[in-house]
């Protein structure tokens, strides 16, 4: 097992793949200590996972730019998720004002 678990890292390692993985598993974690904490606002696992990931960063020397070459492939599907969820906001808009005791706006 230690084996295949040293071959994996070394095929990621001279990959971009390798912040691409590291993005994704320390998401996951953060999103389950956030679970485990009772998920408060102040342990969003998005929050904390970008302080773990600048604070991995910084321990390892690896410049940014470096980063992002592995991690670009989550930044681009930042775009596509944001518009997935702005649609159904839009269309409950009339619903979350008149629930919020705002005024409608008159168009």
């Amino acid at each position: 097992m230690d084996e295949r678990i040293f071959s994996l890292w070394v095929y990621l390692a001279q990959t971009p793949l390798l912040w691409l993985t590291t993005t994704i598993a320390v998401y996951r974690l953060m999103t389950i200590i956030s679970r485990r904490l009772g998920s408060p606002p102040l342990l969003n696992p998005v929050l904390l996972s970008i302080v773990t990931i600048v604070i991995i960063l910084l321990v390892s020397d690896t410049p940014y730019p470096t980063y992002f070459d592995g991690a670009q492939f989550v930044h681009f599907l930042l775009g596509p998720a944001t518009v997935a969820l702005a649609i159904p906001l839009y269309e409950a808009e009339r619903t979350l004002r008149k629930s919020s005791g705002q005024p409608l706006p008159v168009c």
